[in-house]
């Protein structure tokens, strides 16, 4: 089958019966001929050891070989190769055709979805429209998308897959940040670029503008010391004290911005770790310094702030 289609290409079937023998305009079913051809294919047999047995559920020649079926879908080709008595060839063992084939996927791939950045601006537009109901849940996402960009986090570092997957030794808890004088100390136990599990500080620093993590940080924290929570409890969590998701999270975030009139169908929680990456180089901070804030084992950063280099 790989031998036959290209990477994504689209095998030609009949809108009646699903076959790949033929179009819908020649369909069996719609011409009541599928006993006839199926009569007409029977002389294969008499030259070779494979024979045509009937018909399946969608009116395709049911082909076997040496008492094996054969597929159906390409069943034209392994044909060829039992009357003239060749063996079907074997990809396992053609690595240079796999190869090439492999080569031809590449090129007819699908283009990525594009993901589209959380840049200052948008954060600041974001922080700015929350700040019209002082409500715990409004406080929570400010906290949050704050946090994330400053803290060049990735989504699955400060949220959790679903609801009863919270577990303290990996995700963030209460205990997990200590609030000074004039920062915020976030300690990550796990993290994409510590396999070991070392465990990394992230700093945030009071801005002393509109949009600060560290003062909305420390809101947020007052609002959750009101409840008594015990240090191993999630970090973030809603209304009913359960961690919050990346559904729940990205669900909030898209609303403010469908209300804001931005549309949110590209954002997703890498948004903000490739959009402060964007905010970073579009003020000149040096590469590597962005690609330590960031904790980027790789290069891929370089993708964000090429754009702003001259």
């Amino acid at each position: 089958m790989l031998s036959m289609v290209a990477g994504n290409a689209k095998v030609n079937s009949c809108s009646n019966c699903s076959s790949t023998m033929h179009l819908s305009s020649f369909c069996p079913q719609l011409q009541n001929i599928g006993t006839n051809k199926v009569a007409n294919t029977a002389n294969y047999s008499k030259s070779s050891n494979f024979a045509v047995k009937d018909v399946d559920r969608y009116g395709r020649k049911r082909v076997t070989h040496n008492e094996t079926e054969l597929c159906n879908n390409f069943n034209d080709r392994r044909f060829k190769c039992l009357e003239l008595n060749i063996d079907y060839p074997d990809l396992t063992k053609l690595r240079r055709l796999k190869a090439i084939l492999n080569g031809v996927k590449r090129t007819y791939k699908t283009k990525p979805k594009p993901r589209y950045t959380i840049t200052f601006d948008i954060l600041k537009k974001v922080c700015l429209w929350l700040h019209q109901d002082s409500s715990y849940e409004n406080v929570l996402l400010e906290t949050m998308c704050t946090v994330a960009f400053f803290g060049f986090l990735r989504c699955g570092e400060f949220t959790v897959d679903s609801c009863g997957n919270f577990d303290p030794a990996f995700n963030l808890c209460i205990s997990d940040i200590t609030i000074l004088s004039d920062s915020i100390h976030l300690k990550l136990k796990i993290s994409k670029t510590d396999p070991f599990r070392q465990g990394v500080t992230i700093k945030l620093f009071e801005t002393g503008t509109e949009i600060c993590p560290y003062r909305i940080c420390c809101l947020y924290m007052n609002n959750r010391f009101q409840r008594n929570p015990s240090p191993e409890t999630p970090l973030f969590v809603d209304l009913s004290g359960t961690a919050v998701t990346r559904a729940k999270f990205l669900s909030l975030f898209k609303h403010a911005l469908d209300s804001l009139g931005i549309g949110s169908t590209y954002y997703s929680g890498h948004s903000f770790r490739i959009g402060a990456a964007t905010t970073a180089g579009s003020v000149q901070v040096e590469d590597h310094l962005i690609k330590v804030m960031g904790r980027w084992s790789s290069d891929a950063y370089c993708r964000y702030i090429k754009n702003f280099r001259v």
